[in-house]
């Protein structure tokens, strides 16, 4: 209470007291120090600010009613511990090499896999010992039917959930090859689900970085920590050099309007992979940017010695609407057992998992937003993830982080 309160002598309550305020508020046009007008903000500390106790009237304290209940006299009840695994819960889910004149080798700890399956998907039978009793890898797709010479299982039965740890998938990256890959993760059969699956990446030159500093702080704010004009905070950001599954960086063009043909080869190299946003694998576009020409892809199947054959898929099988890669939200749901009486956390778990199994389908919406022919700018988005708006932050669990 405020010592310094005129209280009459008599029994009257003391109403006033001090408490801190504070108001750090950048956005508003103030200049708090005219020798500073570069300096806009409102910012207020008052460490003994004069208030009144009715300022917390809003405030409510009231008595248990479980008061009553046995007089606070519970049993003690005991829950069975859940397993839980979350070995490599953070592993990466892309592995990039440069491509070197010998071969080499990418091994990948699997145990990512059964992390987000039983974290993030409610899939906690994958614990059972019996659901990891034969791993499998195998090569679902590749640019390059060159790239990858030989994948194999290290530690394809492990002995406990523990031993997980020390099983990985080895991949053999030919001599001389680079380009993009995506590999899978089953037990018992390759034809069995998709546990999990990882992008190789094996680019010609090194992928290195550049950093890009929003705005320097202003030097003469001497009272403030790194004050900026524009943004609320000095954001750095440090960018890739091309985009993800770009096995080279574009080059710098001599003249734009008729680029030589290694500037062509260059170019051709730099073009990444397609994502759909909330997806970890990638997925390939079939077209070259340089010269708008089609490419096939390869389909991989591993023989018991991990050696690898490959189909051909044609960019008309890929893109026919009326096949089997690219799959509406009604058919996916429904295959997924996506109820009405779903939770939101339940419909997404099962979607996920339906893009987990499926790596290389394309999931697109059932029915899009209208068009806004007013401001076509302000035509909303449509989600592959479902139906309902604002899953942004509920996709993997995880809003405040990137996709696992």
């Amino acid at each position: 209470m405020d010592g310094n309160d005129d209280r009459h002598f008599d029994t009257s309550p003391a109403v006033s007291v001090r408490g801190l305020s504070m108001i750090p508020d950048k956005t508003q046009p103030d200049v708090p120090d005219p020798n500073y007008p570069d300096i806009k903000g409102r910012y207020y500390y008052f460490p003994l600010s004069g208030m009144y106790t009715s300022d917390a009237n809003g405030c409510r304290c009231i008595k248990d009613p479980l008061y009553v209940v046995n007089d606070y006299d519970f049993p003690t009840e005991y829950l069975p511990p859940a397993a839980e695994y979350r070995e490599g819960l953070s592993n990466p889910h892309a592995y990039q090499i440069v491509k070197s004149g010998s071969s080499s080798i990418i091994e990948i700890p699997v145990s990512k896999a059964f992390s987000v399956q039983s974290q993030l998907l409610n899939n906690t039978e994958i614990l059972n010992p019996s659901n990891f009793n034969n791993l499998k890898a195998n090569v679902l797709w590749t640019m390059n039917s060159g790239l990858i010479s030989k994948i194999s299982m290290v530690n394809a039965s492990p002995s406990s959930l523990q031993d997980l740890a020390n099983s990985r998938i080895s991949v053999e990256i030919a001599p001389n090859q680079s380009g993009n890959a995506v590999v899978t993760l089953h037990n018992g059969s390759i034809s069995a689900p998709v546990y999990w699956s990882w992008h190789i990446w094996v680019t010609d030159t090194p992928v290195t970085g550049y950093t890009y500093t929003t705005e320097a702080p202003v030097a003469t704010a001497v009272n403030y920590i790194n004050y900026v004009n524009k943004a609320d905070v000095v954001l750095q950001t440090t960018f890739m050099d091309r985009d993800m599954g770009a096995v080279d960086v574009f080059p710098n063009v001599v003249n734009p309007l008729s680029p030589t043909a290694e500037e062509l080869t260059r170019i051709r190299a730099s073009a990444g992979m397609h994502y759909q946003w909330g997806r970890k694998d990638p997925l390939p576009v079939f077209q070259n940017i340089d010269n708008k020409s089609f490419f096939n892809l390869f389909l991989g199947t591993v023989a018991a010695n991990g050696t690898v054959s490959y189909a051909t898929l044609t960019p008309d099988v890929y893109n026919n609407l009326s096949g089997t890669y690219i799959v509406p939200y009604n058919t996916y749901a429904a295959s997924s057992g996506v109820q009405d009486a779903d939770k939101s956390a339940d419909r997404i778990a099962k979607i996920l998992s339906y893009s987990v199994k499926n790596p290389l389908i394309y999931m697109i919406p059932s029915a899009f937003a209208p068009f806004n022919s007013t401001v076509p700018n302000y035509t909303n988005g449509t989600d592959w993830l479902g139906t309902e708006p604002n899953l942004a932050l509920d996709r993997w669990g995880r809003g405040e982080r990137n996709p696992v």
